[in-house]
Order: C-alpha cells, then sequence, then structure tokens
C-alpha cells in the first residue's frame, strides 16, 4: 500500500514538472534564440510646409441678460393681529418686530421684503435645514430670505396700494393667509415665494395671524385663529376698497378657518364689497367637512367665482 501511494505521488509531481516546462519552456526558448533587435535608424531632418495662416474665427457668445436683485426682490404689503414687540426687546433679526401674542385693540400694517435664491426651484421654499438652524445663518444666495420688515401707517400702506394699483397693467390683489404652526417669518417668506413662482404682476399682501410656530400648540392656534377672525375682515374690507380690478385669497391649513370666517362676515354686512373678491383658495383646509358643506359653502355661493 506504501509503494502504491509513493508511485501515485510520483505521478502527480511528474505531471506539475511536465505543465510547468510546457508553461515557461517557449518563452524562455525565444528570450535566448530571438536575434537582437537592430538600432533605430537614425531620424533624418524633413521639410514641413508651413501651414496656411487663417483668421481665428469669432467664439460664440451666449448673450445672457443679467438677474438684478432686483428681479429676485419680492415686496408684500401686510396685516397682522400680532402685538409689537418693544423696540429694548427686539433683536437685530427683522421678524422680531412682532411677537406670538395676539394684539386685541388694533392691526398693524406694513411692508415687507423677501428675496429669492438664484438658484430657486419652483414650489420649493429653499432654508436652512432644521437640524442646523441653530448653527447655520441663512444666506440669500441660498436660501428665501426674509430682508426687512417696516411697519407703516394703515392710511399710508393703503394709499401706496392706490397708487401701485392705478399703474399696473393687471390692477389686482392678491393675499396669503397662513396656517397652523407658523410664525411671522415663516409666513412672509412663503408669501414672498408664492408671489414670485406665481409671477403676480399686481399688489402681493398677506395676513398674519398669531399662530404660535409650534407643532404641539393646535389647540392655542385653533383659539387663535378664531379670534383672528373680527381682524381678517377688517384687512380684507381695507383692501378690497382701494380700486383693485378682483382680489384673489390664498389660505392654507388653519388660516382657511380665518378667510371663511372673515369672507362669511363680509358677505353678510357688506356684500357688494364681498364680491370684488373673486377667487378663493383654500389650500389643504383645516375645516370640518360637515360645516363647511353646510354653513360655509352656501353663503360662498355669492362671490363672483367658486372657491
Amino acid at each position: 500500500m506504501a509503494k502504491h501511494k509513493t508511485k501515485i505521488i510520483f505521478v502527480v509531481l511528474a505531471c506539475l514538472a511536465a505543465f510547468f516546462a510546457v508553461l515557461f519552456w517557449p518563452a524562455a526558448i525565444s528570450e535566448q534564440s530571438a536575434p537582437p533587435l537592430p538600432p533605430p535608424p537614425t531620424a533624418q531632418p524633413s521639410v514641413v510646409a508651413p501651414a496656411p495662416t487663417l483668421e481665428p474665427e469669432p467664439e460664440a457668445v451666449m448673450m445672457e441678460e443679467p438677474q438684478s436683485d432686483d428681479n429676485r426682490t419680492v415686496s408684500l404689503y401686510f396685516g397682522t393681529n400680532r402685538e409689537v414687540v418693544p423696540e429694548d426687546a427686539r433683536t437685530k433679526a427683522p421678524e422680531s418686530l412682532f411677537s406670538n401674542e395676539r394684539d386685541k385693540r388694533e392691526i398693524h400694517y406694513g411692508v415687507i421684503e423677501v428675496t429669492i435664491p438664484p438658484d430657486h426651484r419652483m414650489g420649493e421654499m429653499e432654508s436652512v435645514h432644521w437640524a442646523l438652524a441653530m448653527f447655520v445663518d441663512e444666506d440669500p444666495e441660498k436660501h428665501v430670505f426674509l430682508k426687512s420688515v417696516k411697519k407703516w401707517d394703515r392710511d399710508k400702506m393703503l394709499a401706496q396700494m392706490r397708487e401701485q394699483l392705478a399703474a399696473s397693467e393687471d390692477p389686482a390683489i392678491l393675499t396669503f393667509v397662513h396656517g397652523f404652526n407658523t410664525s411671522f417669518k415663516t409666513a412672509a417668506r412663503r408669501a414672498g415665494q408664492l408671489t414670485y413662482d406665481l409671477q403676480f404682476d399686481g399688489v402681493p399682501t398677506m395676513f398674519s395671524w398669531p399662530s404660535q410656530g409650534s407643532g404641539s400648540k393646535y389647540t392655542v392656534d385653533s383659539t387663535l385663529a378664531a379670534n383672528s377672525i373680527p381682524a381678517m375682515t377688517e384687512f380684507l374690507r381695507h383692501i378690497a376698497s382701494q380700486g383693485a380690478n378682483r382680489v384673489v385669497v390664498i389660505a392654507h391649513s388653519m388660516g382657511t378657518r380665518v378667510v371663511s370666517g372673515a369672507l362669511t362676515e363680509l358677505l353678510s354686512t357688506d356684500p357688494e364689497l364681498a364680491r370684488r373678491i373673486f377667487t378663493v383658495v383654500l389650500a389643504a383646509p383645516d375645516i370640518d367637512k360637515d360645516k363647511f358643506i353646510e354653513q360655509i359653502a352656501p353663503k360662498f355661493r355669492a362671490l363672483n367665482k367658486p372657491v
């Protein structure tokens, strides 16, 4: 048995030796027997005819109209029933002018400026990611940016609106009303972005009720929205009587409650003025379905255009 194993091992080794010999032997032979390569021929100078001189072709230049900052700045008029923060309690941030408390005495008016970034995508409100908001400042070149908030006297704002409407080819008014969990700053940025994306040529406005700007304050916001209906009614009454050929109202989320209540009141007290409101958009309405069908929708039929 031992002799038999020895023979098997010998045969295997012999086969391996033959395999490697066949694999490497031709290369070894060719390296030894191959004649040396001749030296490279001496390069002879050659005469090359000069290429004809050609006039350089003018480069194609893409003429692009520069986009100034003015083209990316949206100015909007606003009304709000938020309380004004005392001057010594404000920060440098423009939105610090108003708090989240409701002013029970008066509505405040003014104008805001919002800038749109150069690489803006329609429908998107470019913002700092929420996880980085405490560490990263907003950049006007990257984000929809609230540039300024100025509080004006109501008569001054309305006079400015009338002047702008008179000079406009499309004397229309756009009003945006935000929803639940929305600060004054976020409402202003969204109104600016919306106006820019719609390419609205009339007079853009917004109304900001005192939402707490917190996802955990739904019940508080609900009460504040209901209590803001009289202020919204007064705001609509003022802006709709400035000579516009139509008023377009866009309300979102809980803001649809504020707008529905205000329009219902305006239709009851001044139906002729209410009919100047041509279009009402209730986006993602936070309204009880039965209440809307039974109480609100029948009254809205008096408007010029469907809701």
